[in-house]
């Protein structure tokens, strides 16, 4: 082969693997910008994001349809702790639902044919929410989030209901007798001409006693007398939603009003009437009120409230006791099944028609063999008021027996305890109530807030000072009381603080310490503390008052009548003994 022809077929072999390689890099072009394809057409993670926020709404609102509702038509005799636990509520947490309604609505006030509404998350074991009509105006709303529950009061817009028949003036130039009243529901006292025209109206939020006369007819000039006249004893900007207004018109026209009265409370009215030529006299009038003492005992099986509720004995009662006894009895420990109670307590009537509960009078609890005599004793001359044993000493200790509703004693007081988070051994000088986070911690006894901030280890604390050189610590706090602050006086029982986690801590729980001249003591042997005991007069008074709320204790069936020892300062009220 000669060189020529060499030549050619080198030429024809480097075209060769010029074209090879041009496929071989077409082909890995080909496969890389298919990659690249791959990776600008995948889901991008915001991309994501942009779809999951419906998906989320979506499923929330699938769980918010999915809340199970329960409605309650509340009957004669059913208390509202019964309704919770009929309707799977636990018992304590009906307990601590009706603490935490007690500041906004009396739930002893339920009444018969109203609605209780019960709604429940989707797994059927947690109550969500709770609503109670109280009335056309005023709706009672409980929310419950884990062991935080919240109840409030909300206004119900609507329009004005009126009660009466025929609550419009009829039109001039009709009959106007066609749409009187069959005959007006007046007091039986009251001796009301023939021809009065009587409406009765509930007021609603925003009304005003002008509006409620000019609609019906009277004239802008006389509602003014009418105000004049009542401003002297009431203020008529004082009326409030939910409260009822009776009033009584003539029939002929120009409508005069007659006679207007007003409920300012259970126990007192206004009480307005017609003089003649555009004059009225007002007047405040107080309604008689009844005192009813009941009598009330059982023996316990689970616990003192359901043994009260079974025996008949309203839980306002019941709430009652435990407070009296708070410093002898710890009701979530000390119970025992086969303890005994009686107590003697006050029932309100005004006009045969039930108005609340009063005080409770006496009361014996025995507990795990012990007897606990509480007898209310007051003297205003002498500024004495509270409850004391049969010899006359307080029940009402310099401190509680402890500052919160817990669960148990985590952890109590030595001089040597492992540490649970450094474990070292060290002394603790005080006492852990593992309780929920939230919990209310109240102040061990009347005093001063000398501290209110955060320690190192202890968190949010508290230290308030006390007579007789005592001072008591609370640590580990989740928050503070609204409004406390260094130099402000507490009583005993405020609350101060709620139960957390702060510090160095390994749970929810209150390290609760008490000092006195700066050396630490066991709080859990501060109950002996007591305060001033009856003596001379006082005492001998009470001596005599206590043995008859003792007979009226152990024989309920027997009447005794109350004498004036009852109330020294005053004439009190009407009062019978019965069940």
């Amino acid at each position: 082969m000669d060189w020529k022809e060499h030549g050619q077929a080198l030429r024809t072999a480097l075209l060769f693997i010029i074209l090879y390689a041009a496929i071989l890099g077409g082909s890995w072009l080909y496969l890389k910008s298919d990659d690249l394809h791959a990776e600008i057409v995948k889901p991008a993670p915001v991309q994501k994001v942009r779809h999951a926020a419906p998906a989320a709404r979506q499923a929330s609102e699938e769980s918010s349809s999915r809340l199970i509702r329960k409605e309650y038509t509340v009957d004669k005799g059913d208390s509202f702790f019964e309704i919770l636990k009929e309707n799977g509520v636990s018992g304590e947490e009906a307990l601590d639902i009706i603490r935490a309604v007690r500041p906004v609505f009396n739930t002893a006030k339920i009444h018969p044919g109203n609605t209780i509404t019960l709604v429940f998350c989707p797994d059927n074991e947690s109550l969500c929410e709770l609503q109670y009509e109280i009335s056309d105006l005023k709706r009672l709303v409980v929310s419950v989030k884990g062991d935080k529950i919240r109840a409030r009061r909300m206004d119900v817009e609507q329009e004005e209901h009126v009660v009466a028949e025929d609550d419009a003036q009829p039109p001039e130039g009709k009959d106007q007798t066609a749409a009187v009243p069959a005959a007006p529901r007046a007091p039986a006292e009251e001796r009301l001409a023939h021809g009065l025209r009587q409406v009765e109206v509930k007021i609603k939020k925003g009304q005003n006693l002008f509006d409620i006369l000019r609609n019906r007819g009277v004239s802008a000039a006389e509602i003014d007398a009418f105000a004049k006249a009542t401003r002297k004893v009431y203020n008529p900007r004082g009326i409030r939603p939910g409260n009822t207004i009776t009033a009584w018109f003539t029939l002929e026209a120009p409508t005069h009003v007659k006679r207007l009265t007003y409920e300012i409370d259970d126990r007192s009215y206004l009480d307005v009437r017609s003089e003649g030529d555009s004059a009225f006299k007002a007047r405040i009038r107080t309604l008689e009120l009844d005192t009813v003492i009941e009598h009330g005992s059982g023996t316990i099986t689970n616990s003192l409230y359901e043994s009260a509720r079974a025996e008949g004995i309203n839980h306002e009662v019941v709430m009652e006791l435990v407070d009296i006894y708070a410093w002898n009895i710890n009701f979530f420990n000390d119970i025992q099944p086969g303890d005994t109670y009686s107590v003697l307590y006050e029932k309100y009537y005004v006009k045969d028609r039930f108005k609340g509960f009063g005080r409770v009078l006496a009361a014996n609890f025995v507990n795990q063999g012990e007897s606990h005599v509480a007898i209310y004793y007051e003297n205003e001359r002498r500024g004495i008021r509270g409850y004391y044993d049969e010899n006359g000493k307080p029940l009402k200790k310099m401190f509680l027996k402890a500052p919160l509703n817990y669960r148990r004693i985590s952890s109590g007081f030595t001089h040597s305890r492992k540490h649970p988070i450094f474990n070292v051994n060290r002394p603790h000088l005080g006492v852990d109530y593992a309780a929920p986070t939230g919990t209310p911690v109240c102040a061990l006894g009347a005093g001063k807030v000398a501290f209110r901030g955060w320690i190192r280890g202890y968190g949010n604390t508290i230290r308030v000072k006390h007579p007789e050189g005592y001072v008591s610590h609370y640590a580990h706090l989740s928050r503070f009381s609204k409004g406390l602050a260094v130099g402000k006086k507490v009583d005993q029982g405020d609350v101060i603080g709620y139960v957390g986690s702060t510090g160095y801590s390994t749970g929810p729980h209150l390290d609760f310490r008490v000092s006195r001249h700066g050396t630490f003591v066991n709080p859990l042997a501060l109950k002996s503390v007591n305060g001033p005991a009856l003596h001379g007069k006082a005492l001998a008074e009470f001596k005599r008052m206590s043995a008859q709320r003792m007979a009226m204790l152990s024989e309920p069936s027997m009447r005794v009548a109350l004498d004036h020892l009852d109330r020294p300062e005053q004439a009190g009220p009407k009062i019978a003994a019965g069940r």
